[in-house]
């Protein structure tokens, strides 16, 4: 019962999601680009700067390329 509501709720989101490109590529870029940019700031004694560039470079190419791999798809 609990999992095909479960089932159901993410079909609905991915749906969403896929359909609003933007906040999809957004969503994409913001997760591992800043989790990028806190582990660069975490892990080396990196300037704040240099971690944010290297998190948004990282973001916006893994969000670029998931969007297009999955447009191309289908």
């Amino acid at each position: 019962m609990v999992s095909s509501k479960l089932r159901s709720s993410y079909a609905a989101a991915d749906r969403w999601l896929r359909d609003h490109v933007v906040a999809w590529w957004l969503l994409l870029a913001l997760v591992p680009g800043g989790t990028y940019a806190a582990a660069e700031l975490l892990l080396s004694d990196g300037s704040s700067h240099r971690a944010l560039i290297l998190g948004v470079v990282f973001g916006a190419t893994f969000a670029t390329v998931t969007v297009v791999a999955q447009r191309w798809r289908g």
